[in-house]
């Protein structure tokens, strides 16, 4: 396992302060239904820039919706599982945050629209996601997630491995939620610095997704999982996370079981950050970390 510590810049701390300020009054995820915080969702997706520099489709792939984005000249692909605990975001709200892992990683990304729960709780978003990499054109392809859809990536190769497919050039993840359990130390003791989530939202949304099945199921919670035979995986958490563990603990059992893992933390920087915009300058600086290591394994995978 490496591991790389990334200093925050004064301005990305003030970017921070600023989304936390916002952030402040607005009631727990727990005590917000759920059409509220979608439709929050949907509203932030729709302030925020177009992408620039990128050709947009709306296809099916395997028989799930998804996007896609070609950026110029493209070379290799990936599929990106976005994030929302499983409950909320689509397609089309991390447009932008998929936009931009095209154009750094000079990939074109399938974007899962995968299905949500609790109208369609596990194993319905892992499902999709293999559909759409059963279905996506030959060549080599790395799979992308950030937060829930970091852990849905992360079962997803577990899923790949365990069932002989053509297996992924590389695995990318930020502030992945692999662990449903919510046990891990980094969810009480990040409590206070944590903007964005709390344990009573994520205990409610990880009921939402398990349905009837125990939250240790490793499909479930895949840090649980094997982790032997996985491609080379590149992590990135910020130190402002309650998910922080997911990530260390990630890295480190990849690590025992025989796997290249590289573990970027970012001082300061609180979850799922890349999708902070201009506001925050590590936001673009992570993007650009990712697409250079999706752009290297793709690049040594190529035929």
């Amino acid at each position: 396992m490496t591991v790389e510590t990334i200093a925050a810049s004064p301005e990305g701390l003030k970017g921070v302060a600023a989304f936390r300020a916002m952030l402040a009054g607005q009631p727990d995820d727990a005590e917000t239904d759920l059409a509220t915080r979608r439709a929050r969702l949907v509203a932030f997706a729709a302030s925020a820039p177009k992408p620039t520099g990128v050709e947009i489709g709306d296809t099916r792939v395997g028989g799930v919706r998804v996007l896609r984005i070609d950026p110029p000249e493209y070379r290799g692909q990936a599929l990106y599982l976005h994030g929302g605990a499983y409950v909320l975001g689509s397609a089309d709200t991390h447009l932008r945050l998929a936009a931009g892992y095209a154009l750094a990683s000079g990939a074109r990304v399938w974007v899962v629209d995968y299905r949500l729960a609790p109208e369609h709780s596990y194993p319905a978003a892992l499902d999709d996601a293999v559909a759409v990499w059963r279905g996506l054109p030959a060549g080599p392809a790395a799979i992308i997630g950030d937060s829930a859809g970091g852990g849905l990536a992360l079962a997803l190769a577990q899923r790949i491995r365990r069932d002989r497919l053509q297996q992924p050039a590389g695995l990318a993840l930020v502030s992945p939620w692999a662990d449903l359990t919510l046990t891990n130390e980094s969810i009480s003791a990040k409590a206070k610095a944590e903007i964005m989530l709390s344990k009573r939202g994520l205990a409610k949304d990880a009921d939402r997704y398990r349905g009837t099945l125990d939250a240790s199921d490793p499909g479930i919670s895949p840090l649980l999982g094997d982790m032997t035979g996985l491609p080379p995986t590149f992590i990135q958490v910020g130190t402002e996370e309650i998910l922080y563990d997911d990530s260390r603990l990630l890295a480190e059992r990849i690590t025992a079981a025989g796997g290249l893992a590289h573990l970027q933390i970012w001082q300061g920087m609180a979850h799922a950050w890349p999708a902070f915009g201009a506001a925050v300058p590590e936001a673009a600086a992570s993007i650009d970390a990712l697409g250079a290591f999706c752009r290297k394994r793709l690049s040594e995978n190529a035929e």
